[in-house]
């Protein structure tokens, strides 16, 4: 917890009005989040189906807008774009709005105002971007919590040896020793009549009390055309093959060992798995 309330207290800093920022559908329509793994890639921020109305995040300028338009001499099969730019620094950025609803926002809007004219019931992406650091922010570090008592649930914690070898860890486990890829499944359930399924915030596995491997899922840095993680792990690296998240990799010397895996969602509520196992020569 203390890692992720350092990072809001950081936010906190920075954008004086954080507490203005509003969700920009409501979270019963919210369908994907950040980071969580689709057939062409990770999620980037948000994405809600079937919402009633678009609102923006927070104040701002329209700084950029596009619309598909099949007379234009430009390509047309790229979804709209609306991008809002406010005072603390940050871009909110809606991607998949009706045209007519993104020709039609005034150049400022207030908190207060819509986006859209008329009930929205299509899909759109939702993403938070810094502009001053280049990055892609998580949005729920930013957003109102949401109504989450659940702790994130384990699947499966498992490693990969570098000459392919596969290993799921239980208790009393025995494994050679060796160098290791850390790869989770985990899910966090958010608690409500149609239960959305998240990425916790952070995932960290430690051995022996030491922290060998940790995944934090609060920003995506651009750096030219490529994102990566804060540790400089690429999007495009963080799944593997079999949908298992990435965490990093690990030394195991033999010996009795203790791994202990601790996962914490955005709104505090944690899970902490223990395993002893052996590691042999």
């Amino acid at each position: 917890m203390k890692k992720s309330c350092l990072l809001i207290l950081f936010l906190f800093m920075i954008s004086p009005v954080i507490s203005a920022f509003q969700w920009p559908s409501d979270p019963e329509f919210l369908t994907y989040s950040f980071c969580v793994e689709l057939e062409y890639g990770i999620s980037k921020g948000l994405r809600f189906e079937g919402a009633e109305s678009v609102r923006p995040f927070d104040s701002g300028k329209v700084v950029y807008r596009y619309s598909p338009d099949p007379f234009s001499p430009l390509p047309g099969n790229q979804p709209s774009l609306l991008v809002l730019e406010h005072e603390n620094g940050f871009q909110s950025v809606y991607k998949g709005l009706e045209s007519a609803d993104v020709g039609n926002v005034p150049p400022f809007v207030s908190s207060g105002q819509m986006i859209t004219e008329h009930p929205f019931t299509g899909t759109y992406g939702f993403y938070i971007r810094d502009a001053r650091l280049k990055r892609l922010v998580n949005p729920l570090l930013l957003l109102p919590g949401l109504n989450d008592v659940q702790a994130p649930d384990l699947l499966t914690l498992r490693l990969y040896s570098p000459d392919g070898d596969v290993y799921d860890i239980k208790q009393n486990v025995s494994i050679p020793a060796g160098i290791y890829g850390v790869y989770v499944q985990v899910r966090d359930r958010i608690n409500r009549k149609n239960p959305l399924e998240l990425m916790p915030y952070t995932i960290s596995l430690y051995n022996l009390g030491t922290l060998e491997a940790e995944r934090k899922l609060d920003t995506l840095v651009q750096a030219g055309d490529v994102l990566s993680l804060q540790d400089g792990v690429p999007a495009e690296d963080l799944y593997n093959d079999e949908s298992f998240l990435y965490l990093g990799e690990m030394l195991l010397n033999s010996g009795t060992t203790s791994f202990e895996l601790t996962m914490e969602d955005f709104f505090g509520n944690e899970l902490s798995v223990d395993y002893g196992f052996q590691v042999l020569r």
